[in-house]
């Protein structure tokens, strides 16, 4: 209130002629940060804050794995093996006439009115000495074992498995006189090496029409 009232005065002075020409012009200071201001008043500002740390940056992204190589390719397949041609037949051959056929021998072939011995335990060796089954006497005189040891096969032979002769005559089941069987099944005469061999059928291997 006492300031508005010298205010009021000093306007009123001025009116009448008393008034300075100037009022006295005051400096104007200007501080540089909140710091000087604050130390011209006597106080102290209080401290700034320290920075905030700066957060370190990324680390940077690892590179990508390089992409694995493409896969071999299969490899091709072994191309079969050629199969080995097949073993030639050993070339057959005709059977002779007392042939005895080794087990890895060639392959016979017995023609027609041929048979080959396979059970010589099917051989008569008694045969001959029974006249009246013979067709022909020279025959039944070399055909086995003659129990007076006159006649018979040659000395030291005897019918054996795998010897092939020529058949000569076929007693058969059911036949009459001389061709008729003695026994029920059908019995041949071989010719082999010059001697007769009577054999029951399930002893031998037939040749073609027989």
């Amino acid at each position: 209130m006492a300031l508005f009232k010298l205010i009021i005065a000093a306007l009123a002075l001025g009116a009448q002629g008393f008034a300075p020409k100037s009022f006295p012009r005051t400096s104007t200071v200007v501080f540089q940060s909140f710091e000087e201001y604050m130390a011209s008043l006597g106080m102290a500002a209080a401290p700034a804050a320290p920075p905030a740390a700066v957060a370190p940056p990324p680390a940077p992204a690892a590179p990508p794995a390089p992409a694995a190589p493409p896969a071999a390719p299969p490899a091709a397949a072994a191309p079969p093996a050629a199969a080995a041609p097949p073993a030639a037949a050993p070339p057959a051959e005709r059977a002779p006439t007392g042939y005895y056929a080794a087990p890895s021998g060639s392959a016979v072939v017995l023609t027609q009115n041929q048979a080959k011995i396979v059970d010589a335990g099917m051989a008569y060796s008694g045969l001959m000495n029974v006249p009246d089954k013979w067709p022909r006497e020279e025959w039944r005189a070399k055909g086995g074992k003659d129990l007076f040891k006159v006649a018979g096969w040659a000395a030291g032979w005897k019918p054996q498995k795998g010897m092939v002769g020529n058949v000569v005559h076929k007693w058969s089941i059911g036949g009459a006189g001389i061709d008729g069987s003695w026994n029920d099944q059908n019995n041949y005469l071989l010719e082999v090496d010059g001697n007769m061999v009577p054999v029951a059928a399930a002893g031998l291997e037939l040749g073609p029409g027989l």
